[in-house]
């Protein structure tokens, strides 16, 4: 699912709000789930995979404001060139199916869209006979849409529009209304064959008749050592870094007066009162996210921050100060008493399981229940406040122009990292990890943002060519400002008064994120365009390690299309890759851009590459200083 409005209910299902960033990420989860598989038939499943299916199909992402099952109102080009690509990664790696949405597309409700699911799904993007499966109660919910009379019609027109099996949450099932339907002559038996073949060539595949259960023993590998050294990989390589003023990031053992740091671990995220990690509480679980109240019973231990970072700084103290669903403001002064107590506030804030979830679709994006007045109160106290935001989308702070941020020393993004992001987090503070992820959407000032030019991925159509700006220049020396933040040209989102206005520019950029180290760019080559094979060309560029500790830099390439008759996006992501670099060293660091990556739809929507002038940016973020740009002519 393409990230779009950060208000969605969803917003953290999604992996990322970048086209070809949603294509890798939809690539490795096919084969991690299933395995290696072939693309649009069925092949056995190893036993200890399982079928893989993706949600929601399609466009779920694009919901009219925000809404959950809202219309996704666009063009079919928009469609095919942002939301349609990473569908077909998903089925060329393997992948076997779907949850159609509950949203409508092209202004047909997904689960009754015979050319979105049989024409587009089955046939253009590849996936054959794979499963469609419906979500929760949506064939019904047809008839809330006012495109089937009842129940019987609604599951008819499902039917044919290629949904193979129906999900029902309590109730009995809209397909069983089949027979009446196949009766009343509104759907042909053959439709219904070919909706049973589907679904059996998948438990076939399986292995679901030879064996219907999976070997008892196989449940040891739940929670295992292995498990959960990738976990904290994972969370480690996930979690940004965006503000470290000063360098107080990563924390000193000690305090400047040679005695153990004090921290005080203070906000609803930050931990719990708990006797044994049996006991799992909610700090615990927001870190894994939606769905998983039900983790407690298969034994997965989730240590929260407090607890890990209490590992590493004994004497580390906590305090809750607040709750995310209610403005409960009694915790507070307890909070400020530890604060004060405290060498360095480590303030944990953000969604819980309600707040960031199904059906919780928000009006604003700030923190909710009484965790600003709680992040307000720490601050004033002076201790130094390092933030952590554990949340399903990306929050905001206060307004339009989240002032509370400039006295904050350091800001990590932990969104929902995990079994392990707690050990994770801690680690990343004290300096036992160096800081590495980067953002897969950018991060807006306010809701009125959402959708706006500084919305949460880079494909917004705006910008204008300046005399000077804050951004890199390009080969002819000009200046391009994306979100329009220059003087005299529309600096300002206004939402009623000048107080209340915020920058056109995010809070933060798609791709951004700090490091322990910095790292130089030099040296840009673009190698000679291969038209006829995959590649279409290798970008390179010399990497350096200019600190003075190892880390870890994901390189980023863009491209600027050429001018031509329609509008085109501001700026690709066209290929990235993560280096490791020693203190010191450089590396020159290659990048293949494959040539489906530079092709989009024309007017006319046929996919081709478009003969003309490429600008290639590559740097570490969508937006830096640092870029280095060149010419690719096609």
């Amino acid at each position: 699912m393409i990230r779009r409005p950060p208000r969605s209910t969803l917003s953290s299902s999604s992996a990322a709000s970048d086209v070809y960033k949603r294509q890798v990420y939809a690539a490795a989860a096919a084969v991690g789930f299933q395995g290696e598989q072939p693309a649009g038939t069925w092949s056995s499943i190893p036993q200890d995979k399982v079928i893989s299916l993706a949600k929601h199909y399609a466009a779920y992402g694009a919901a009219a404001g925000g809404l959950n099952g809202a219309p996704a109102e666009m063009s079919e080009r928009t469609l095919r060139e942002f939301f349609l690509p990473g569908w077909r990664a998903f089925a060329r790696a393997g992948g076997k199916g779907a949850m159609t949405a509950h949203n409508s597309v092209l202004d047909r409700p997904c689960h009754a869209h015979p050319w979105l699911v049989n024409t587009v799904f089955r046939k253009e993007l590849g996936f054959g006979d794979g499963i469609i499966v419906s979500d929760c109660n949506d064939i019904e919910a047809l008839v809330d849409f006012r495109v089937a009379q009842n129940i019987t019609h609604a599951a008819a027109a499902a039917l044919i529009g290629g949904v193979d099996l129906d999900l029902q949450c309590g109730g009995n099932s809209a397909y069983t209304e089949l027979d009446v339907a196949i009766r009343a002559g509104l759907v042909n038996t053959s439709v219904l064959d070919k909706a049973v073949r589907r679904v059996l060539a998948g438990k076939f595949a399986a292995g679901l008749f030879e064996k219907p259960l999976t070997d008892p023993g196989m449940a040891k590998m739940i929670n295992s050592k292995q498990h959960q050294q990738l976990a904290l990989r994972a969370a480690e390589e996930g979690v940004v870094l965006l503000m470290n003023r000063n360098r107080t990031l990563p924390l000193p053992p000690h305090n400047g007066k040679g005695v153990a740091l004090r921290i005080g671990v203070i906000g609803p995220n930050g931990g719990c009162a708990r006797t044994s990690q049996d006991q799992q509480c909610p700090a615990a679980l927001n870190m894994l996210g939606s769905y998983t109240q039900y983790a407690p019973g298969i034994g997965v231990e989730v240590p929260t921050i407090h607890e890990a970072l209490s590992a590493m700084y004994p004497g580390t103290r906590f305090a809750q100060g607040a709750n995310i669903n209610d403005a409960n403001l009694t915790m507070i002064p307890s909070a400020v008493t530890l604060a004060q107590e405290s060498d360095v506030a480590v303030v944990v804030l953000g969604d819980d399981l309600h707040s960031s979830s199904e059906w919780g679709d928000r009006d604003s994006l700030d923190l909710p229940g009484g965790q600003l007045p709680l992040l307000q109160a720490v601050v004033e106290t002076g201790t130094p406040v390092i933030l952590v935001t554990i949340t399903g989308r990306t929050p905001t702070f206060g307004g339009p122009s989240n002032a509370i941020l400039g006295n904050i020393a350091g800001l990590l993004s932990g969104f929902r990292p995990g079994q392990m992001g707690g050990v994770a987090i801690a680690n990343l503070i004290a300096g036992v990890s160096s800081p590495s992820g980067k953002l897969a959407q950018s991060w807006v000032r306010s809701a009125g943002q959402a959708m706006s030019g500084a919305a949460p991925f880079l494909q917004w159509r705006v910008g204008k060519w300046v005399a000077n700006s804050r951004g890199p220049p390009d080969p002819d020396g000009r200046y391009y400002d994306p979100y329009n933040t220059h003087t005299g040209a529309h600096p300002t989102l206004w939402s009623g008064t000048p107080e209340e206005s915020s920058e056109a520019s995010p809070l933060f950029r798609f791709g951004d994120g700090l490091s322990y180290t910095s790292f130089n760019y030099s040296r840009i080559q673009i190698g000679r365009v291969d038209r006829t094979g995959e590649s279409t060309v290798t970008v390179s560029v010399l990497l350096t390690n200019a600190g003075d500790r190892a880390g870890v830099e994901v390189v980023q390439v863009y491209s600027q299309d050429p001018v031509m008759a329609f509008v085109r996006p501001w700026k690709r992501l066209l290929g990235f890759k993560r280096v490791r670099l020693e203190a010191g060293a450089s590396a020159t660091v290659d990048i293949s851009v494959m040539r489906e990556q530079m092709m989009f739809y024309d007017d006319q929507l046929k996919l081709r590459l478009v003969e003309g002038e490429y600008l290639i940016s590559v740097g570490g973020s969508s937006y830096s200083a640092a870029f280095l740009t060149a010419r690719l002519t096609i």
